[in-house]
């Protein structure tokens, strides 16, 4: 066999390699949403203007959630990343930002977001000296923080990246909770693998928002 012939076989080998790996992960993904939609008895749907994305809409506890299935193509890498998402009955926000370790101060992208339809206030928390924490209803946050049980849930969710950086996976956003599941690469959990991995870790995440959710109402009802 020649040369030419035997370089054009290899790469006709690699190909089909490549090509099975990739059907073999859109199957993975596609098995997982069907699990969680027999899981959660959820309804599944394309989001609109993104690729090979999709949102399950769920009851659980009593309680509307979305769960989002987000595939980005990035520099020609396909990564994919998830966001399970309880909306509460009031227009509140809790956004961390990072600590800034030099003299020079902007106003951060976190504050900007959680004031955006009103006043910000930041709030200092102990358990999160790495973080600046802010808050359009400071006096909630600092309520809702002072219940042992939702600070050990939010600690739970407190990562650094690979380069050192600190990031929550949960937040509270335009009154919207959100634990956000992290692309693979950047030291970063949860990831949206674990779910895909364990379709059943889910109820753990929901059991964590169901409790923030609860003290959120006690608090905003008294």
């Amino acid at each position: 066999m020649s040369p030419l012939l035997i370089g054009i076989v290899i790469v006709l080998i690699a190909g089909i390699i490549y090509l099975s790996g990739d059907m073999e992960k859109k199957d993975q993904r596609k098995k997982h949403l069907d699990s969680l939609v027999e899981l959660l008895e959820a309804q599944i749907e394309e989001i609109p203007g993104r690729k090979n994305s999709y949102a399950l809409r769920f009851d659980y506890k009593g309680l509307p959630f979305l769960y989002e299935d987000i595939e980005d193509n990035v520099f020609d890498k396909i990564m994919h990343r998830a966001f399970l998402r309880l909306q509460l009955s009031v227009h509140f926000n809790i956004v961390f930002t990072e600590e800034s370790k030099t003299s020079f101060r902007s106003t951060p992208l976190g504050m900007s977001r959680a004031g955006a339809s009103g006043e910000t206030n930041q709030i200092e928390v102990p358990r999160f000296k790495e973080f600046k924490i802010f808050s359009n209803k400071p006096e909630v946050a600092r309520e809702l923080f002072a219940d042992d049980a939702v600070l050990r849930i939010f600690f739970k969710y407190k990562n650094k990246d690979v380069r050192g950086k600190p990031e929550m996976a949960l937040e509270i956003v335009d009154g919207v909770l959100t634990v956000k599941f992290f692309p693979l690469g950047q030291q970063l959990e949860p990831t949206v693998f674990d779910l895909r991995n364990n379709t059943s870790l889910i109820q753990n995440y929901l059991e964590d928002m169901v409790v923030v959710y609860q003290s959120v109402q006690n608090i905003v009802e008294t």
